[in-house]
């Protein structure tokens, strides 16, 4: 059976999405790695003395060492404790 998009008044499949129609939210599984994250990183600051790996100041992030984005884990194991500026110097680049 079909329905009117609620966007574009296309004809959709009942329970289909209309291409005009952006996918939903995937805030469940966002909020589970933002604790996941949040636990990692404290960890990685606690283990390292909040101190930067890189520049030996004060540490307030943990970055991955092996980026996620180039084939990294998030394992924390693979993390370190450094500065925003060392942070974002860095960025997906090892």
């Amino acid at each position: 059976m079909k329905r009117a998009c609620d966007h574009c008044c296309a004809p959709v499949e009942q329970g289909e999405r209309c291409d005009c129609t952006p996918a939903p939210r995937r805030s469940v599984e966002r909020n589970t790695g933002n604790r996941a994250y949040r636990r990692a990183r404290k960890l990685v600051l606690e283990r390292d003395g909040y101190t930067c790996q890189y520049c030996g100041g004060p540490a307030n992030e943990a970055d991955h060492v092996v980026p996620v984005a180039l084939g990294g884990t998030r394992d924390p194991d693979q993390m370190v404790a450094c500065c925003g500026d060392c942070n974002k110097r860095k960025g997906a680049s090892l």
